[in-house]
């Protein structure tokens, strides 16, 4: 047997600099890009008005937040297949108001489950 080598992992750094170019101008740095709530609107409304997607999505409200925003709880099914075959998943993104990485994960989601796929058509059925 050969020996391992005890080299120390990589580790990356980026490193930028930022010149205030005004007096008293608020300046947000993200980890990541953002994903707003007017976003998530747009694509709900958009798979709303589409003629085969929108018939495997419903969409009622699940709650308002403590701010007054509301809470959907979307389904997403095969409403052609009896309910007593069907597995159920949930999935959950946003719970934090910084955690934007999720909500693009669940954009991701929504347009796969939604697609033509046939792996988003065999799970739409069970």
């Amino acid at each position: 047997g050969g020996r391992r080598s005890r080299r120390a992992p990589h580790f990356y750094t980026l490193r930028f600099t930022h010149r205030w170019c005004r007096d008293r101008d608020s300046v947000f740095f993200a980890h990541c890009f953002p994903y707003t709530y007017s976003m998530l609107r747009t694509l709900l409304a958009q798979i709303e008005r589409h003629p085969s997607k929108s018939k495997y999505m419903r969409r009622e409200r699940l709650c308002k937040t403590e701010g007054g925003v509301e809470c959907d709880l979307l389904t997403i099914t095969d409403w052609g297949e009896t309910r007593s075959r069907k597995r159920i998943c949930v999935a959950s993104a946003r719970v934090h108001p910084g955690e934007s990485n999720s909500s693009w994960l669940m954009h991701g989601l929504l347009n796969f489950l939604l697609s033509t796929n046939p792996e988003a058509h065999v799970l739409r059925q069970n």
